[in-house]
């Protein structure tokens, strides 16, 4: 790694006010805005890191599981750098291990600074925009500092901080790594940007990009068994639904459920382009035909 694109060592000592400062260059020199990533496969997968990342470390934040310390670098730009510790940890305790984030603006942070020091706030509140590109996770006295270049990294070790169950932990993991690989794929393949006056609804809905604005699993597709794995290029765009007779008695039918599904019915029968109406198939007074999502359906024949 270059010494360039992570954070040198932290001096120990607590009686300077510009302590950190020696994060300066390294932060100031490389990118930190996400939309100054290129748009090319790696810059996809960086942005996609990032959209992930960026949630993860908020909600860890605004939710308590952990601490953060806003760095002010006294300069009249707002970039710098945050460390995150434990929660309620005690400042001697930092240097042990920490995760260091970019930051493009100021959070919320407490109005006096942490005990011992001058230019270190404890982060109330996290806005995940706020979040820069580029984090690291330090070790040992700021000896040793490692490059995050996988969500689950963070999530790991807040897991270990927090006396997580390990099994847990895992499925976090596994959700986040869904949410990031997903991600990378509507990058790469997002629809065109909708027309403000002539597009249709499930075409602005469609061409949302990056999912849930705060959530960690913000493009989470992850299934458990019967259901069929979920990866980034499965088709959820064109789908040709399943009806099933659910027996009347299993369900509670209010409003205008009925008179909604005959619209459905209808179309279904107009594409199959014969006379094997989905009604005709079933006792309507002891049955419904209900649609079912293909990926779901082993879960409901099950």
């Amino acid at each position: 790694m270059s010494a360039r694109s992570v954070p040198q060592a932290l001096p120990q000592s607590q009686s300077r006010p510009d302590q950190y400062h020696i994060l300066r260059t390294p932060f100031l020199s490389s990118i930190s805005a996400p939309h100054l990533v290129s748009r090319s496969p790696a810059g996809h997968a960086k942005r996609a890191l990032h959209a992930t990342v960026s949630r993860l470390l908020a909600c860890l934040v605004n939710e308590q599981l952990v601490d953060a310390h806003y760095v002010d670098l006294g300069d009249t730009g707002s970039s710098s750098y945050i460390f995150i510790t434990p929660y309620e940890s005690a400042p001697d305790s930092w240097a042990a291990c920490s995760i260091i984030s970019q930051i493009t603006h100021k959070p919320v942070v407490d109005k006096t600074p942490s005990e011992g020091r001058d230019n270190v706030y404890r982060v109330r509140f996290l806005d995940p925009e706020d979040i820069g590109v580029d984090q690291w996770i330090q070790w040992r006295d700021y000896s040793s500092v490692v490059s995050i270049t996988d969500a689950t990294q963070i999530m790991q070790q807040a897991g270990e901080w927090m006396l997580c169950d390990s099994a847990a932990v895992e499925a976090i993991c596994s959700e986040l790594t869904s949410s990031v690989n997903n991600q990378m794929h509507a990058y790469a393949h997002s629809k065109p940007e909708p027309n403000i006056l002539s597009s249709t609804a499930i075409e602005w809905e469609q061409s949302i990009v990056e999912g849930h604005a705060t959530h960690p699993m913000h493009r989470a597709r992850y299934s458990e068994p019967p259901l069929e794995p979920i990866s980034p290029d499965t088709n959820m765009f064109d789908l040709a639904l399943t009806f099933i007779a659910v027996p009347r008695s299993q369900i509670k039918v209010i409003g205008e459920l009925e008179r909604l599904l005959s619209l459905l019915y209808a179309n279904a029968d107009a594409e199959h382009g014969g006379n094997a109406f989905i009604l005709d198939s079933i006792d309507c007074s002891t049955e419904l035909a209900m649609p079912v999502h293909p990926l779901h359906l082993p879960a409901v024949l099950r």
